[in-house]
């Protein structure tokens, strides 16, 4: 029942996302507000001990996260979808100043090589679908105007697609690598060199399995 909500969550929130606007996304709990985040990710045991963080870093990583989440839910409280697009932005805009602050603390105490490897994990665990929706990430990747506009189109229409394959595995699988796909095909050149280095080192289907099972429990995807 939970990935079944999990699945609809990420549909409703990529078939929206540009046209009622990046804080209605954020209120509505999908890819942005509790989405594969650097802070989020870095909360997992299993990554904890892969990047080998002391307990003072590991203290460190609750603290933020938890101070992140609060922010979240201060700035998205009221009721977003009536708000103006401009309004929608502003909010985002905030938090996302104020989740990079969060950011810098742990990359401060990390290190370059342990947040650099944190940033990774948070995009291979995410994958293209989240990263294109996340102002930050696709900051990243450059993105334009005009790319908006595809994404959108190219998401158009898959909702019943995933209400379908909801309950099958096999076939969620598909659609999702599907959907990646298409969105990959609308980077260009230089974009997709980007996003190759952006994922780094491909880890472990165990550690990737143990990150995503952590986040759906906590029912941040």
């Amino acid at each position: 029942m939970l990935e079944r909500k999990r699945v609809i969550s990420w549909v409703c929130v990529a078939t929206v996302v540009f046209t009622a606007g990046l804080a209605q996304a954020q209120q509505r709990r999908g890819f942005f507000g509790g989405s594969a985040s650097t802070l989020r990710v870095a909360t997992v045991p299993a990554v904890a001990e892969e990047l080998k963080l002391s307990d003072e870093q590991t203290e460190l990583v609750k603290k933020l996260n938890a101070a992140d989440e609060k922010k979240r839910q201060e700035i998205f409280s009221g009721n977003v979808r009536d708000l103006s697009r401009e309004e929608r932005s502003e909010l985002t805009k905030k938090f996302t100043e104020y989740r990079a602050t969060k950011e810098e603390q742990l990359a401060k105490s990390l290190g370059k090589e342990k947040f650099q490897r944190l940033q990774q994990l948070s995009v291979q665990v995410g994958g293209i679908l989240r990263v294109v929706f996340d102002r930050q990430k696709a900051e990243m990747l450059a993105i334009t105007d005009d790319q908006r506009t595809k994404f959108r189109e190219s998401m158009s229409g898959l909702g019943e697609q995933f209400r379908a394959a909801a309950n099958d595995e096999e076939a969620r699988t598909k659609l999702f690598e599907k959907v990646g796909e298409k969105l990959i095909a609308i980077l260009t050149p230089d974009q997709k060199k980007k996003w190759k280095e952006m994922q780094g080192e491909p880890a472990s289907k165990e550690l990737m399995g143990k990150i995503r099972t952590a986040l759906t429990r906590r029912r941040v995807f």
